[in-house]
């Protein structure tokens, strides 16, 4: 059982964005340990995240299909949408580590 989230990529490569209702099911299911499929918009690739937990500079593993090796991933940064939000983030950065 997965957690499907949408993926945008960022400028920087090998960066992605999560946000929206996104963020908040990435980190609500990371906090509760269950695997997230990243799914990067418009290209054909899945990855499994399995973050320990959600915040910057918490690293995180990618299983990923076209690889015999998992890819590691970093956490670079979560913002809020506002004050009045309950705790979920309205964006997540995730940068791979090997791209």
């Amino acid at each position: 059982m997965h957690t499907d989230v949408t993926a945008d990529r960022d400028t920087a490569p090998g960066e992605f964005v999560i946000s929206g209702l996104d963020a908040g099911y990435a980190t609500h299911a990371a906090s509760e340990g269950e695997p997230l499929r990243l799914l990067s918009a418009g290209l054909f690739l899945e990855r499994v995240l399995s973050p320990e937990n959600v915040s910057a500079g918490q690293p995180i593993f990618f299983a990923d299909g076209r690889f015999t090796t998992d890819v590691s991933g970093t956490i670079v940064g979560t913002a809020y949408e506002d004050a009045e939000t309950s705790g979920e983030f309205a964006r997540v950065i995730v940068r791979l580590g090997d791209f």
